[in-house]
C-alpha cells in the first residue's frame, strides 16, 4: 500500500499517475472565483479604502487627504473605520473622472 498525500492506493504509482493525481488534488483545492462588479471588486456589502484606492489607482494617503479636504462625500463608519458601499464608490469614481 502506498500513501500519496491524503489518498491511499493499493497499487504502485507510475510517474505519470503521480502527475495526474497531483493535478486532480490541486484542482480540488482551488477556491471558486467570486463574482465581481464592473469596477473589478468582489461582491461585498462594504469596501475599505484599500479596495477603493485600487479602483481609483490612488495611494491611500492621497485619498484620505482629499477626503478630509472635502473632495469626496464622507463615508459611513463601522467600528470607527471608513466603509464604502458600491454606490459610494461609483459616486467617487464619477467625481474623480470629472476632476481630470
Amino acid at each position: 500500500m502506498f500513501d500519496v498525500g491524503c489518498s491511499m492506493f493499493l497499487f504502485p504509482l507510475t510517474p505519470s499517475c503521480e502527475i495526474v493525481i497531483s493535478r486532480i488534488n490541486l484542482s480540488v483545492l482551488k477556491k471558486p472565483k467570486l463574482a465581481t462588479h464592473n469596477l473589478g471588486l468582489s461582491e461585498k456589502k462594504y469596501y475599505t479604502i484599500k479596495d477603493l484606492c485600487k479602483v481609483l489607482n490612488l495611494k491611500p494617503d492621497i485619498f484620505r487627504y482629499r477626503l478630509r479636504a472635502g473632495y469626496y462625500p464622507e463615508p459611513i463608519k463601522v467600528n470607527g473605520k471608513r466603509r464604502f458601499s458600491e454606490q459610494n464608490i461609483r459616486e467617487i469614481v464619477k467625481i474623480e473622472k470629472n476632476r481630470n
